[in-house]
């Protein structure tokens, strides 16, 4: 089976995209509003 280093670059800037996301929304909300709006987290 021959590896995919243009699909597993692909998947991992995808990773890198959500994961600087998330940290976004944790910084600019605080512990209690992301438990009061589940939405904020799902979105």
């Amino acid at each position: 089976m021959k590896v995919d280093i243009e699909r597993i670059t692909r998947y991992l800037l995808e990773i890198k995209n959500r994961v600087k996301e998330i940290e976004e929304l944790l910084s600019s909300h605080s512990d209690e509003d992301l438990l009061k709006n589940k939405w904020l987290i799902k979105g």
